[in-house]
C-alpha cells in the first residue's frame, strides 16, 4: 500500500486520470443499476406443468405426475424433485444440484418429458420452464359496492392497462373470476321431447368447432378451409339446434335450459376495507426497476381512475419501494453529513486544500463501489442488503 501511495504522489496525473474514471464510471453505473428491495437469487429450479381438464387429483397423479418423475429419473444433474397433483393440473419442480448448468437441465428435462409415451387423452402438452425469482412490489387493489359484473369488469381494464405498461411485466390477481355460460336444464322439457343430457351436451360439443380442416389449392391460390363454429356469449349458446321437430321447427337450446352469462365459483373472496374486491400483486423481474415500476403502477391508476364507476375505486399499498426509497434518502444524507464533517474538522486542525482532497475521498469511494457493483462487474443492486452495507462504510 506504501508503494502504490508513493508512485501515485510522483505521478498526479495518474492519480487524477483514475480519480475522474471512478467518478464517471459510477454516474454511468447508478443511473442504469437495478433497485430492488431484496438481492435476486439466480434460479435453482425447472418447472414443468401439465393441464389435463376435467380429470380428478388422483388421475392427475397417475397419468401425469407419475410419468413425468419416472422419465426424469438418472437425469444427471438432478437433486431432487417435488410434485403437485390438483384437479385438471399436475405441476413437478426439479431442483439441480450446485453448480450444475441449469439451461443444461432444462434441456436434458424437456426431452425426456417430450419422450413420454401413452398421456392420457385431452391433456396437453407440458410447459417447462425455470422457476425465476420474483421480488414483491405493490397490489393494487379495485373494490367497491357493486354488482360482480361491473366491478370484475373494471378489475380486467386495470389489470390491461398495467400489463399494457412497459416496465409492469410480472402480475398476479387474486379474487378475479373468469366468464362462464351457465345452463340450467329444464328435465321435464327434455323428456317431452324424448331427449337426454348427452343429447344437449353432444349438441353444445358440435357447435363448439375451431380448426382447420384443409387448404384448397388452384389457379395459384391457395384457400384455407376452417371449421369455425364456436359459441362464446350466451346468445349464441341459447340458438343452438338440439333436433329437428317433425313440423320442420328446430329445437334450440333455449327451448330446454336457461342460458346466462355468469361467473366461475368463486375460490378466493378479496375484500378492501371491508368491499368486495380484485386483488393484483406487483412483483419485479430479475431487470426490474422497484422505483420505475412502482412509478409506472402511479401513473397507471391516475390514468384509468377517470374511467371507472363511479362506485369502483382502484387504490396502491404495499408499496414495497418506499422502504427502498427511505434506505437510499439516509444513504445520500449520510454521504452529504460526512463529506460536511470531513471538510469542518479538517480544515480546523490543518489546510483548507488537504481537507478538500481527504473529504474528496467519500465520493470517489461511493463512486468505485457502485461501478463495481455494475453488470460489467459484480452485477449486483441497490436493495436493502447493498444499501445498508454503503451506510455502515459511511
Amino acid at each position: 500500500m506504501h508503494r502504490l501511495s508513493a508512485w501515485f504522489t510522483r505521478n498526479p496525473v495518474a492519480a487524477n486520470l483514475l480519480m475522474i474514471l471512478l467518478l464517471l464510471a459510477g454516474a454511468l453505473t447508478v443511473s442504469g443499476i437495478r433497485i430492488e428491495s431484496f438481492p435476486r437469487i439466480p434460479p435453482r429450479h425447472i418447472t414443468i406443468h401439465v393441464i389435463y381438464p376435467g380429470a380428478t387429483a388422483a388421475q392427475v397423479d397417475e397419468g401425469i405426475t407419475q410419468k413425468v418423475k419416472q422419465s426424469l429419473e438418472g437425469l444427471p444433474g438432478v437433486r431432487r424433485t417435488f410434485s403437485r397433483s390438483e384437479e385438471g393440473l399436475g405441476m413437478v419442480t426439479v431442483e439441480r444440484t450446485t453448480g450444475y448448468d441449469l439451461q443444461r437441465l432444462l434441456d436434458d428435462a424437456r426431452n425426456r418429458v417430450d419422450a413420454i409415451v401413452g398421456w392420457p387423452q385431452g391433456a396437453e402438452r407440458p410447459v417447462i420452464g425455470r422457476d425465476e425469482f420474483s421480488v414483491f412490489g405493490l397490489i393494487v387493489q379495485v373494490a367497491g359496492d357493486t354488482d360482480e359484473r361491473t366491478l370484475q369488469q373494471a378489475a380486467r381494464l386495470v389489470e390491461d392497462e398495467l400489463l399494457a405498461h412497459p416496465q409492469i411485466a410480472n402480475l398476479e390477481t387474486f379474487g378475479k373470476r373468469a366468464y362462464e355460460v351457465s345452463l340450467e336444464v329444464d328435465n321435464a322439457r327434455l323428456e317431452a321431447y324424448g331427449l337426454s343430457l348427452a343429447d344437449v351436451r353432444d349438441a353444445v360439443l358440435a357447435n363448439s368447432l375451431d380448426y382447420r380442416a384443409g387448404a384448397l389449392e388452384s389457379g395459384g391460390q391457395r384457400i384455407l378451409l376452417r371449421a369455425d363454429g364456436k359459441a362464446f356469449e350466451h346468445e349464441d349458446f341459447a340458438e343452438i339446434p338440439v333436433m329437428a321437430l317433425s313440423d320442420g321447427r328446430v329445437l334450440r337450446l333455449r327451448d330446454v335450459a336457461t342460458v346466462r352469462d355468469d361467473f366461475e365459483e368463486q375460490v378466493v373472496v378479496a375484500r378492501y376495507n371491508g368491499r368486495p374486491s380484485v386483488g393484483m400483486i406487483i412483483n419485479t423481474d430479475n431487470k426490474g426497476n422497484l422505483l420505475e415500476v412502482s412509478a409506472a403502477a402511479d401513473e397507471v391508476i391516475a390514468r384509468v381512475r377517470p374511467q371507472l364507476p363511479a362506485d369502483v375505486e382502484v387504490e396502491a399499498w404495499a408499496d414495497a419501494s418506499e422502504y427502498i426509497g427511505d434506505r437510499l434518502r439516509l444513504l445520500r444524507s449520510n454521504a452529504i453529513q460526512g463529506l460536511f464533517i470531513i471538510i469542518v474538522l479538517l480544515a480546523l486542525f490543518l489546510d483548507i486544500k488537504l481537507a478538500f482532497w481527504v473529504a474528496m475521498g467519500v465520493p470517489i469511494s461511493i463512486a468505485g463501489a457502485v461501478a463495481l457493483m455494475g453488470d460489467a462487474f459484480l452485477d449486483h443492486s441497490l436493495n436493502d442488503i447493498t444499501t445498508f452495507g454503503l451506510i455502515i462504510v459511511l
